[in-house]
């Protein structure tokens, strides 16, 4: 019970991450995770390899089931261009693998001590605005998400106009992906957040220092 007061209680750089933190560790995205009031670095590759081989085992059921349409139409001559278009994901996957990679080498202790710089900047400036930070990082996430479920919808509902039922089923995994590209970005724009209210931060007392200079000169 303690230790959970103290988590409400941490207000930090990592606090302001933590909704955009958390879905990104659901897919391994993230190594970065607060035990108790301190944050640790998650080492382990077996999450990252675990789920590799889940999507892998995901892209390989659609592919099969996608090469046995193929072979169906192909005998009554009636393969399309838009069937190699929901092959797509597999391109998608590649990339995951290589976001996985990219989190496992860089996004660990020296993501850590970025956090950790930032905490330190806050101290020197003092009156850390975390609670504006956390809700405009919120604000986009929901922006985000919405507009993510309008373009999927949407395209899903196209495809089902002009395709049978089970091919668009067999595309939609690359939505996953799509939403997993534009929680990373997601996540890049928070960092940029990050800086942009430092900086705000830096200019609010550059222009106090200011004005007591000329008030006193």
């Amino acid at each position: 019970m303690k230790i959970n007061f103290a988590r409400k209680l941490t207000k930090d750089t990592f606090w302001t991450l933590a909704p955009i933190n958390g879905l990104l560790r659901t897919t391994a995205l993230s190594n970065i995770y607060r035990k108790g009031t301190d944050l640790e670095v998650s080492r382990s590759i077996v999450r990252s390899v675990f789920h590799i081989l889940i999507f892998g085992l995901l892209n390989t059921f659609c592919l099969y089931h996608k090469i046995k349409t193929f072979k169906g139409r192909a005998q009554n001559g009636l393969v399309r261009f838009s069937d190699s278009i929901q092959l797509t994901y597999l391109f998608s996957y590649f990339n995951y693998i290589v976001d996985l990679l990219f989190v496992y080498k860089y996004g660990r202790e020296s993501l850590l001590r970025y956090f950790k710089a930032f905490d330190h900047i806050d101290e020197v400036l003092g009156s850390p605005c975390y609670n504006e930070i956390r809700r405009t990082i919120v604000q986009n996430m929901i922006i985000a998400i919405t507009v993510f479920l309008c373009i999927s919808l949407f395209d899903y509902t196209c495809w089902n106009l002009v395709e049978e039922f089970w091919p668009p089923m067999l595309y939609a995994i690359d939505y996953l992906y799509f939403f997993l590209n534009m929680m990373s970005v997601l996540d890049l724009i928070s960092h940029v957040i990050q800086v942009q209210y430092r900086l705000i931060m830096i200019k609010n007392l550059l222009e106090v220092c200011y004005s007591l200079n000329i008030r006193f000169q």
